[in-house]
């Protein structure tokens, strides 16, 4: 395979964004207190496959659950918050996995939407059609009347949530909802309702990534304050929860403590930061982790050790993006096409020697994610028992409180009473 010099363009500063190493290494250089850390270097080769080549044939595991899946896409905005790109409200490209009432009951699910691949594929340097990956999923297929529950789902820091798909189908085929979301300004390229493509713009600095942060942590209040739209009739007596990859975990982690709404929440291999280090966590908070040691990571050790709730701890050895598709994609690539996979690998380093490898990490994630919602992500009592006495169900359109006691929060995720929560 012909590689060429790759040659920097304007927006390839999210390249850096997109590497595990940024993540794990800085963030947690700067989280440990390390004041003058500087980002760690891209581990981006810079040399993309020729434009002749033809795109290797990449394909996801089938999801093992019962379920097909259906998806459902849109757009969620705040009007709270001005977009400076579009001089608009802030809003959130989201796609609502699920399950569905019958199998190949509409169009094949995209991985990325059409104008988002073009991007990845142009920026990363790899031939048209290289993402042309199978989702398992059929578009806008019926849904099933019954539902486990919602899990919201954020990715690392630059990327597109699309990379967590091979997880998210799995929960979809067992019962749950995924809603899956990216955050503009921060994810490498986010789609806007008339097709304008936001690009990443984030600097390499503490507080640009402190702000970013919060912005994410944000985005999920609007999510949950919008569950209504998206599951209609069916989002009154359904647990909520949240699963994050890198820095995604971490906002799973912080907005656990935010939101009431939130009953249990894992973290694929993030390192936390914001108020949830300091103040722990009463709900169950299950943390999956890769090669890194625990011990070089004070953060999340410090969390670990204010956690109140069940905690389940797994450890897997894998590098960084070992949490994403790309544990899979890699070696599938590598088998079609050597020099494609080297890249691959070389931008998303997964630490996987074989394809056997990939999918039995994968396999282990989605296996802890299953058992770990199964058990902490149930139905609440007291709602099912308010339904049935004729109550009002608690209310989805929640403000995120700024302090909650813990003697007033149930492990459902919300106040014993609901009468003193905000509601818009």
């Amino acid at each position: 395979m012909v590689y060429r010099t790759w040659r920097v363009g304007p927006r390839a500063r999210w390249r850096s964004l997109l590497v595990g190493v940024f993540v794990s290494a800085w963030l947690l250089a700067a989280g440990s207190g390390a004041a003058g850390a500087t980002p760690a270097a891209s581990l981006v080769s810079g040399t993309p496959l020729a434009p002749a080549a033809a795109a290797a044939q990449l394909s996801l595991p089938a999801p093992t659950g019962p379920r097909p899946i259906g998806v459902r896409s849109g757009f969620l905005a705040d009007a709270s918050r001005i977009d400076p790109a579009t001089g608009k409200p802030r809003t959130l490209p989201i796609r609502v996995w699920y399950p569905a009432r019958h199998a190949a009951a509409g169009r094949p699910a995209p991985y990325f939407s059409a104008p988002v691949q073009r991007a990845v594929e142009q920026e990363l340097g790899v031939p048209t059609g290289t993402f042309d990956v199978d989702t398992h999923a059929s578009t806008d297929a019926p849904m099933r009347r019954h539902l486990k529950g919602v899990i919201l789902v954020s990715a690392g820091l630059g990327e597109p949530v699309a990379l967590q798909t091979s997880q998210v189908i799995e929960l979809a085929s067992r019962g749950w909802v995924l809603v899956t979301f990216d955050h503009p300004h921060d994810t490498f390229v986010v789609e806007q309702p008339d097709g304008t493509l936001i690009f990443s713009d984030l600097e390499p600095s503490l507080p640009a990534i402190e702000a970013a942060f919060e912005q994410r942590v944000l985005d999920v209040g609007v999510v949950l304050r919008q569950l209504a739209t998206l599951l209609p009739r069916r989002q009154s007596a359904v647990p909520v929860g949240m699963f994050g990859f890198s820095i995604g975990g971490a906002a799973a982690a912080e907005s656990l403590l935010r939101y009431p709404r939130l009953q249990a929440g894992v973290d694929l291999d993030g390192s936390p930061f914001g108020r949830v280090v300091h103040e722990g966590l009463d709900e169950p908070f299950g943390i999956m982790l890769g090669r890194r040691p625990l011990e070089q990571d004070p953060s999340l050790s410090l969390l670990i050790s204010r956690l109140r709730g069940p905690h389940p701890f797994e450890q897997l050895d894998i590098e960084h993006h070992g949490f994403t598709d790309f544990v899979v994609l890699n070696p599938a690539a590598t088998l079609a096409d050597p020099a494609l996979g080297a890249l691959l690998e070389a931008n998303f380093a997964t630490g996987v020697d074989s394809l056997a490898a990939g999918t039995a990490a994968l396999s282990a994630q989605r296996r802890f994610l299953t058992r770990f919602m199964r058990r902490y992500l149930r139905a609440c009592h007291d709602n099912h028992a308010r339904a049935r006495r004729g109550a009002v169900p608690l209310p989805d359109r929640l403000r995120a409180p700024r302090e909650v006691p813990a003697e007033r929060r149930s492990r459902c995720g919300g106040d014993l009473n609901p009468g003193a929560r905000s509601i818009r």
